[in-house]
């Protein structure tokens, strides 16, 4: 069984400067699918909109968890939709590309 590469900083204490960093660091990024953030509780609103600017460049993010950390809900629930239609759009254009047509 193949397990996709991820990172985990679970409860590491990072904060928004952390998480900036990061998000510069996956715009380019073509390897990691989960990324862990939980328990990170020095990771506001702030840490966490730049990392929703990094999906807009990174297409190969599939997991983003920020449970357990300073981010409000709604942004929270912004991003998990954003990781979430990604994943779908993905394994459609997969699929179809399986089949022979062009992807969307």
């Amino acid at each position: 069984h193949f397990s996709p590469p991820e990172l985990s900083l679970w409860g590491t204490g990072i904060g928004n400067t952390g998480a900036t960093a990061l998000a510069g660091a996956l715009k380019q990024n073509t390897t990691l699918k989960n990324l862990w953030l939980g328990e990170c509780e020095n990771i506001s609103d702030e840490g966490a909109t730049t990392l929703k600017d990094m999906l807009s460049e990174n297409s190969t993010l599939d997991q983003l968890a920020l449970v357990m950390t300073g981010v409000s809900d709604d942004l929270q629930d912004e991003l998990e939709e954003l990781v979430s239609a990604r994943r779908v759009h993905r394994a459609m254009s997969e699929s179809q590309t399986l089949r022979g047509e062009l992807p969307l």
